[in-house]
């Protein structure tokens, strides 16, 4: 009876699937439709060590839209660098709210650290030089936590 029941249980994905949610997560090169303040962009979700530290590293250009978050698991000062990292960029150091604290300038190749001025960061936001300026995206807007608590979802595969 036991190995009955052994053979069932090992049985039972091939008579009812898995559908398709629940088996495949996104990879780090799925863009996912994002918003901060009233200016929507797509971007890579960043969630694993090694997918932060390369970051942007090698990307010659992004789209006019297009950007990269990364995810930390706890509020920190946080520090950027753009070695290897050929494309001139703005960061956006976001707290756990959603709420955008600061913006900075990111210079090609230059490896000095950008570090925010809060200890409250949780997430990054790079995008092309100018982005933000150019889309009226100022410190105490705020990412559209929804649309990202469901990207990062897509990423990790969970339903």
């Amino acid at each position: 009876m036991k190995i009955f029941t052994i053979l069932a249980a090992a049985a039972l994905p091939l008579f009812f699937g898995c559908s398709e949610a629940e088996t495949k997560k996104a990879d780090i090169d799925t863009l996912f439709p994002q918003k901060i303040g009233n200016a929507e962009f797509s971007a890579k979700i960043a969630l694993t060590e090694r997918e932060k530290a390369k970051g942007l590293m090698g990307v010659r250009q992004m789209g006019e839209n297009e950007g990269m978050i990364f995810v930390s698991d706890f509020p920190h000062m946080a520090s950027f660098w753009m070695k290897n990292t050929p494309i001139a960029l703005d960061i956006a150091f976001v707290d756990a709210q959603g709420k955008l604290l600061e913006v900075k300038q990111m210079f090609p190749h230059d490896e000095t650290a950008v570090r925010s001025s809060s200890s409250d960061v949780c997430y990054c936001i790079e995008m092309n030089r100018g982005w933000f300026r150019k889309n009226s995206v100022k410190s105490g807007d705020f990412l559209d936590m929804k649309k990202f608590y469901e990207a990062v979802k897509q990423r990790r595969g969970a339903n």
